[in-house]
């Protein structure tokens, strides 16, 4: 995650110092700026289903209902957890078959942690 926030800082820094040098050269941003909002505003349609699981991803990490190397039952499915990443979380089924569930979804299904069934 630390990784994550200092480039996004690294990259908002960066479009500052650009768009202040711009405007000192003496160029319009205004059409630079209406093109940007129009292509920004395709790109996220576009992104929409990857931004949803990096945010599920994120509640799940910092939520904590399951942790890697816990025994889970989801939905209609059970097994091992064996990563949470930003996009998917990747459960070892009892048959031995790598499950990989995207987070949205994941998050979304009822969860019961037989791990932690005593504590």
């Amino acid at each position: 995650m630390i990784r994550i926030v200092s480039r996004l800082l690294s990259l908002t820094v960066g479009t500052g110092i650009i768009i202040i040098g711009i405007e000192r050269v003496g160029i319009s941003l205004i059409p630079i700026i209406a093109g940007l909002g129009i292509g920004g505003l395709a790109i996220a349609l576009a992104a929409q289903s990857s931004v949803e699981n990096l945010i599920a991803g994120l509640i799940l990490l910092i939520d904590r209902p399951v942790r890697v190397g816990e025994y889970c039952r989801f939905g209609e499915g059970e097994g091992t957890v064996i990563s949470i990443g930003f996009r998917s979380t990747r459960i070892l089924s009892v048959e031995g078959d790598i499950i990989s569930i995207p987070n949205a979804k994941f998050s979304q299904l009822s969860l019961l942690n037989e791990s932690r069934r005593n504590r």
